[in-house]
């Protein structure tokens, strides 16, 4: 969303709906941080994933099958 990465928002409309990788360290939402993204060629375990607060079971899928078509695999208890 205007050329930053955001926060999941599943709800959204604004391509924050769409997960294009996964961020290895906390952030703040309120400013500017730089952080690292992977966003390809990766295993993750899913275990570390923090999801936002109130995803689906359905929603949840979505991103997982759309991080796996960027290259980000999500390896389920690992």
């Amino acid at each position: 969303v205007n050329g930053k990465a955001v926060a999941l928002d599943p709800n959204a409309t604004d391509g924050s709906e769409v997960p294009v990788g996964v961020l290895i360290n906390d952030v703040s939402a309120v400013t500017d941080t730089e952080s690292v993204m992977v966003s390809r060629n990766v295993l993750l375990s899913d275990r570390y994933v923090i999801w936002p607060t109130g995803i689906s079971t359905l929603q949840k899928s979505t991103a997982i099958a759309a991080l796996n078509v960027v290259g980000v695999v999500l390896r389920q208890g690992a």
